[in-house]
């Protein structure tokens, strides 16, 4: 964007970064941006009004001799349910040796439950159960093959790709003698099936808004209201393009899900529409998301940061580093780059536990590093362009942060500026011409952002 001039040219201008609430923003040429839009903001998190360094990552917590495949937080004993890729389970507290509980019986990445004090896991085979009694898995035998499970109305119900049904439990009986179904008692097993020969399998199944949305390989979603015998299924929506079952997340009464053209979402409204509703949703970053490879995408909802993570690549380590942040109780949109790549997270009572590898790891903001890989963040402000030439003078640095003079750098035309933190001075001068740049900002160090001021004018 050109410099505001007031008065004759030649005046001093201030403009200001403080404002960082608009995310990035790559829908718009980079001059068009809003005064609290950028072109980059990377490796940092929102803290209220000002911008902080994302948390780093612990040493290992845990270590296995096999990678992780998966990872289950269950919230009501802190404890976690670790599968690795020789489909063992293990039962891990963090601090004690982790237990084996036993095998998966399918192959597919696993989905889990918790349901009358134990946790379900479909896998693509025998539904299964661990049971904290004795920290043993359980395989339900008279269970239909599944590889997704959820929980309605006091029911077990299971869907399995090349199969059109939900499967429903008996009523509080997801058991060997819950899996029958009796056409003269509600309360028995029931099937119901979706989209009858629409030539789509069942990808996913999500609560929304009381009812539950069913997306379809086929990009078919449909809507189930009400439970047997008085439950109602409509289409309502087409087109919507999902890759993968963990593409797709809640968010309270939206549901998002990655496509090969970005993020898209389903409102919890009486008419849910062709999917073209709320293209809004994820404007103004969706052509970031699919810049590169768009692979087999994960989300992750770490709810209790408000954080929505998007990883569109999880086919090399390179794509699993990287992760797109939505803020979204602010609606912006920043990115992370890790030193490890993310298999798997969970958001738990201490931060959120990461699997890399054959190992676990915490992320939070007491760590300043990577496991000792350093943090390179980075913000790159909208373009500034003029016909004529940009004169600048001087820059007032607000940025704090640790270890005391670790530097920060600047950008800025053809001056690369070095301002060391705790420097009493907060002022750099800086004397440079051009017609059109970004300001780019950078550093290692654990930082806040709170604002930084450009001085310049147009002659």
């Amino acid at each position: 964007m050109p410099l505001q001039r007031e008065g004759t040219n030649g005046q001093l201008h201030t403009i200001e970064f403080s404002d960082f609430t608009g995310g990035i923003n790559s829908s718009v040429a980079p001059q068009l941006l809003a005064g609290n839009e950028y072109l980059q903001i990377k490796n940092f998190e929102y803290d209220k009004n000002i911008l902080v360094t994302r948390g780093g990552l612990s040493a290992p917590l845990s270590t296995y001799e096999e990678n992780i495949k998966a990872l289950f937080y269950d919230d009501s004993t802190n404890t976690f349910l670790v599968v690795l890729s020789d489909k063992k389970v293990y039962l891990d507290n963090l601090t004690d040796t982790p237990v084996l509980a036993g095998t998966l019986t399918g192959n597919l990445q696993p989905h889990f439950c918790r349901f009358d004090g134990k946790i379900f896991i479909a896998s693509g085979g025998k539904l299964q159960y661990f049971e904290y009694t004795n920290h043993t898995l359980v395989t339900i035998t008279a269970s239909k093959l599944c590889n997704f499970v959820f929980e309605r109305f006091g029911r077990l119900v299971t869907t399995h790709t090349g199969d059109d049904n939900l499967y429903y439990s008996a009523v509080g009986d997801p058991y060997e003698t819950g899996w029958t179904e009796n056409t003269s008692d509600d309360s028995s097993a029931k099937s119901l099936e979706i989209g009858y020969k629409d030539d789509g399998d069942i990808q996913k199944v999500l609560p929304i808004s009381g009812d539950i949305a069913i997306f379809k390989t086929n990009g078919r979603i449909y809507s189930l209201a009400g439970e047997y015998p008085n439950w109602t299924v409509q289409m309502v929506g087409d087109h919507s393009d999902t890759v993968t079952a963990d593409g797709i997340t809640d968010l309270g009464s939206t549901i998002a899900f990655m496509t090969s053209s970005g993020l898209k979402s389903l409102e919890a409204v009486q008419v849910y529409g062709n999917f073209s509703v709320n293209t809004e949703f994820a404007r103004k970053f969706n052509k970031s998301l699919v810049s590169g490879t768009v692979y087999n995408p994960k989300v992750y909802n770490i709810y209790r940061k408000r954080q929505l993570l998007i990883c569109p690549d999880t086919s090399n380590d390179a794509g699993k580093q990287k992760l797109y942040c939505f803020q979204y109780d602010i609606g912006a949109c920043i990115y992370f780059e890790f030193g490890l790549p993310i298999t798997d997270m969970a958001d738990t009572q201490n931060n959120v536990i990461i699997a890399s590898g054959a190992s676990l790891y915490r992320w939070s903001r007491e760590f300043a590093t990577d496991n000792g890989t350093a943090i390179d963040q980075l913000i790159e402000t909208k373009e500034f362009a003029s016909s004529r030439r940009i004169y600048t003078r001087m820059i007032d640095i607000g940025i704090k942060g640790t270890p005391a003079l670790s530097p920060v750098y600047f950008r800025w035309a053809d001056k690369w500026l070095r301002y060391m933190l705790g420097n009493r001075r907060h002022t750099i001068n800086v004397f440079s011409v051009c017609r059109q740049d970004t300001l780019k900002i950078s550093t290692q160090a654990k930082v806040a952002v709170d604002y930084v001021k450009f001085y310049a004018s147009e002659v």
